[in-house]
């Protein structure tokens, strides 16, 4: 068993950096110069970016996978393939010069249903497999080398998409992400995945988590999290591609330096949730990606390059600490069966997802190519968005600040 679990953690380090693969694809300017390829209008992207946490609600049917499939672990091998074998028909569609975006749409969304799923049960098995006072260290670790696979393949996937012509550079990139898919799935086959107790999950309602306050305070202020995340997040690389027309490779390097602060922060990052606690880390995380809206209200092309180095080292703080504070934050929430908790939590993200999509679309659709002008200040109505974004980041802020003021049990567990 020990030596099962050992083996797990480390194979769960090195899946996670060629997992960053597929991540770096579904976002950013790599996703957008993909979207852009299969003719995809700013409603659409919207929608594809959003894809991810809409399809969050499918880990509702996890525990009937699991009756279909017997055990967690052929349950976690079968949708594993599924998940992210579909991803081989991208390079497919590229090569034959098939471009449309409900194709895009079709594919994301399979590997978002059945991926979403396969994260449950991956939860599962890591609130198993690392204990409560290991976490903060153990996912530390496994961020900085997620963080140092990010850099490489965001450099990788920025030089050939600046290399070449379009069709070939987002070949070369969507074959080397389905190559690190069929990897991934070799690694996820050989991880320990502990047994499912069936008469627990019979005796858990769906909705009992509703019922715990502590999860409930999280989940107000995530959905708040999301809602202001889900409307903005596409336009941020849409603008820098789209509208400035940014030089890819330059993108990559921006997110290498990115990459090399998280790096680092990560090897504290650790130790600073032990000593500080994962909720306050969380709100200057958040406090400091809310800087990204104003430095976008004020983009254009003469300082792009300023403003683009400087969002470089914002993200570079703000997602490290957000990343690993959040998910140590739901993983303290969340108790047995871990499904019942990471379902329902999935299935209102995903609802709050879906509306944000839809909202930032419209808005992107009625305000692209537009623009007006303010005391001689040339503005593009798409940066109505951002506006927005930043007026929702601070209301998250300000529930937070609630949360970590009143909670209880929660403050206490976090602060192991």
């Amino acid at each position: 068993m020990n030596k099962s679990l050992s083996l797990t953690k480390k194979l769960s380090i090195m899946e996670g950096m060629l997992s960053c693969g597929i991540a770096v694809l579904n976002a950013g300017f790599v996703f957008t110069a993909l979207a852009l390829y299969f003719k995809s209008t700013p409603f659409i992207i919207a929608f594809l970016s959003a894809i991810p946490i809409i399809t969050q609600g499918a880990q509702v049917f996890t525990l009937k996978i699991y009756r279909i499939f017997k055990t967690r672990k052929k349950a976690f091998i079968i949708i594993a393939i599924m998940s992210r074998g579909i991803y081989l028909l991208i390079p497919l569609m590229i090569v034959l010069d098939f471009k449309s975006p409900y194709i895009l749409v079709f594919i994301l969304i399979l590997h978002n249903l059945f991926g979403t799923i396969l994260g449950n049960i991956w939860t599962a098995t890591m609130q198993f497999v690392i204990k409560s006072d290991e976490r903060a260290e153990y996912f530390s670790k496994r961020n900085l080398y997620i963080s140092v696979a990010t850099m490489i393949y965001f450099y990788l996937y920025g030089y050939a998409l600046n290399k070449f012509d379009p069709k070939t550079g987002l070949f070369i990139v969507t074959l080397l992400m389905s190559i690190s898919s069929i990897i991934s799935v070799v690694l996820l086959n050989k991880h320990f995945v502990p047994c499912l107790d069936f008469k627990t999950t019979d005796k858990m309602s769906f909705f009992a988590p509703l019922r715990d306050n502590d999860f409930l305070k999280f989940l107000v202020f995530a959905i708040f999290w999301i809602l202001g995340n889900e409307l903005t997040k596409p336009f941020f690389s849409y603008y820098q591609v789209q509208i400035l027309n940014v030089n890819k490779q330059y993108l990559g390097s921006l997110n290498v330096i990115s990459g090399i602060i998280s790096t680092i922060l990560y090897l504290f990052l650790g130790k600073m949730t032990k000593k500080i606690g994962n909720e306050r880390l969380l709100f200057v995380g958040i406090m400091i990606s809310t800087v990204n809206f104003l430095l976008y209200i004020f983009i254009n092309s003469n300082n792009f390059k300023y403003i683009l180095s400087i969002e470089a080292v914002i993200n570079g703080f703000a997602n490290s600490i957000v990343g690993l504070t959040f998910f140590n934050m739901l993983l303290s929430i969340i108790k047995t069966p871990v499904e019942a908790y990471s379902g329902l939590f999935s299935m209102i993200s995903g609802f709050f997802g879906l509306i944000a999509a839809l909202m930032g679309g419209a808005i992107g659709n009625a305000t692209q190519n537009k623009s007006f002008i303010i005391f001689d200040y040339s503005f593009s109505e798409i940066k109505i968005i951002f506006l927005f974004g930043f007026i929702i980041r601070i209301i998250t802020l300000i529930i937070l600040a609630y949360v970590e003021k009143n909670q209880t049990v929660l403050t206490k567990e976090l602060s192991l």
